[in-house]
Formats: C-alpha cells, structure tokens, sequence
C-alpha cells in the first residue's frame, strides 16, 4: 500500500474523467468484475491490431469507432504494449507500442448482419496502420491478417514438415 500512495496525491486527479481509488482484492474478484463486460448468451466477433502509428494517424480510424461502436457491452480496447526482446523468437511475435482491440457483442440472432462486419470493417480501414494482429482477438475467417514474423513462419514450417508430414493439422489460416 505504500507503494501506491503517490497515486493518492495526483495533483490532476480533480481534470480526470473518471477516478478510482486503490482498492485491495483477489483474483476471482477481479475475474467477475472483467466478465462483466463479456455476458453469456451473447453473440461475439473481435478484431485487433497491433501499431506503432502515431496519435494524428490513428485519431480519424479511433472516431470512427467511436462514432459507430454498437452499444454495451461492445466495447473497444486501446493500450500500450511493451514489446520484449525476451520474448521476440516466439512463434506470433508481431507485438508492437500499441494495442486495439474492437468487441462487438450482441444478443439477439435478428441484429447479426446489424454487427457482423462492425469490427472487421473499422479494423480494415486502419490495416494500412497496422503491424500485425494479435491471435486470440481476432477474426481471421472475416479479415485475413498477419500474426507471424516471416523468420518464425519458416520455423514453424519446419516444425509443420518435421511432425506433421502428411498435413493433418489444418494450416490454411498461417498464410495471410
């Protein structure tokens, strides 16, 4: 807690948006407060980019979204990444300064085509900015994108030819 007593005397804190105080808790609390934003029985589709373009670059795509984002819980995630040279052979290493990330999350089956392409549109409208993707948020059925450094994908067809001969394991999402 002492550590975070600087926080306690931002001399800005009153020009903030929202202010929140420290506040101890556990991991199943934090769990249940971050699912909130993600309900079951929803509909969802997610894209992603990762960027190291700058503020004035990104600033017309970001409106953009905003402007058309579908209501909660669709939401849009902006931060800094610190990419890490420990971790620069991994296999999906196209990290980079910054992180997007657009949710769209619905409920009901009569809005699909409503907000089927909503993330995948505003993500492709800002492609030309983008250094990679980020597997796990994206959707690359709806917008093919690179996730893999051209050195790690010779590795991993390497691995693919070396315990995979025949080609049992579908690849065709590897090649974007």
């Amino acid at each position: 807690m002492k550590a975070l007593a600087p926080l306690g005397t931002c001399p800005v804190v009153d020009k903030a948006i929202v202010s929140l105080p420290y506040a101890p808790t556990n991991l199943a609390n934090w769990y249940t407060a971050v699912m909130t934003n993600y309900p079951k029985g929803h509909r969802y589709i997610a894209d992603n980019m990762f960027t190291s373009a700058c503020a004035e670059e990104l600033l017309p795509g970001i409106r953009k979204i905003i402007e058309t984002m579908p209501p909660h819980p669709s939401h849009f995630i902006f931060t800094g990444w610190k990419t890490s040279p420990a971790r620069a052979d991994m296999v999906y290493g196209l990290e980079d300064e910054i992180y997007l990330a657009l949710y769209t999350i619905w409920h009901d089956p009569a809005d699909d085509d409503r907000y089927r392409n909503w993330a995948a549109s505003n993500m492709a409208a800002m492609a030309h900015l983008a250094t990679g993707i980020s597997l796990a948020d994206e959707n690359l059925c709806r917008r093919p994108a690179r996730f893999i450094t051209e050195p790690n994908m010779a590795r991993l067809e390497e691995v693919r030819s070396a315990y995979d001969p025949e080609g049992r394991f579908h690849s065709w999402m590897a090649r974007c």
